[in-house]
Formats: C-alpha cells, sequence, structure tokens
C-alpha cells in the first residue's frame, strides 16, 4: 500500500521541490541587489538598500539550528519509515538517555563501554575508552560523555 501511494505522490513531491528550488534561486537573485542612495539625496544620502532574503533549506541530511531558519524537512525518500526528528538539543539529549535507561530489563541506566583503538600499519598506538575519557573530562573542568544515573 505505502509503494502505491509513495507512486501517486512521488510527481508532486518532485514538482514541490523544484518550485521550491526556483524560490531559492529567486531569493539569490534578489539578494544580489544592492542600491546605493546617492550622497546628494535628503533621505539617508549614502545609505545602501538590499535584500537579506534567507533561503529554504533541505535537511535531508540533518542540521544544528541556532537561529530561526525556513526549511523543507522530510523531503527524502523513505521519510515515512526513516522519519527526520526535529528537536530541541535537551529534549533530545533526555529522550536518548530515557531511552538507553528504558532498553535495560530492570529499568536500571546500562553501563555502555565504547573503545577507541588507534592502529598504524596494524600496531596498536593507543586504545581509550569511555570511562577513561569522562575522567579526562572531569579531571578537565568539562561534562562527561556518558553519565551515570
Amino acid at each position: 500500500m505505502f509503494g502505491i501511494i509513495q507512486t501517486i505522490t512521488s510527481p508532486f513531491k518532485g514538482i514541490i521541490n523544484g518550485i521550491i528550488s526556483g524560490i531559492n534561486i529567486l531569493i539569490s537573485g534578489l539578494n544580489r541587489i544592492k542600491i546605493t542612495i546617492p550622497t546628494w539625496s535628503p533621505i539617508n544620502p549614502g545609505a545602501t538598500l538590499s535584500f537579506n532574503i534567507p533561503k529554504m533549506n533541505y535537511f535531508k541530511d540533518g542540521a544544528a539550528l541556532y537561529e530561526e531558519t525556513v526549511g523543507v524537512m522530510a523531503e527524502y525518500p523513505g521519510a515515512r519509515t526513516n522519519p527526520e526528528i526535529v528537536s530541541p538539543k535537551n529534549l533530545m539529549y533526555s529522550t536518548m538517555r530515557q531511552a538507553i535507561k528504558d532498553s535495560d530489563n530492570e529499568g536500571k541506566d546500562v553501563h555502555l563501554r565504547a573503545e577507541t583503538t588507534l592502529k598504524v600499519n596494524g600496531k596498536t598506538m593507543a586504545r581509550e575508552t569511555i570511562e577513561d575519557f569522562n575522567d579526562e573530562a572531569i579531571r578537565r573542568g568539562f561534562k562527561p560523555i556518558l553519565q551515570k544515573g
């Protein structure tokens, strides 16, 4: 059933994405316009008038947004089965922590052990674990990568 719906809606998505691309081209053109008011003008002499219109962004590869942004989300094939998640960082962090906690049968925190190994020509040069990274982060006054509790 999903395949049929995707087949029907796919051309419309293409048309919409084409329109958005056209709008972005128009916005780029408008943003290049700069008009300097002559110095002899009684109103704002020497001032420059210009556009600064934000383009519509595509977020299929994700993004970190630090200010208000206009964009198109879930525009990629398979968004229905692999949805794009738009969330404030703190909510994402607490949701991930809860998901890790819930994954344990007893509802306790799960102890994750991650290890990074640096090898050069097949020889192990360095090996670090999350615990080691956390110890060093705490020693230097930073938050640990993975906290217990």
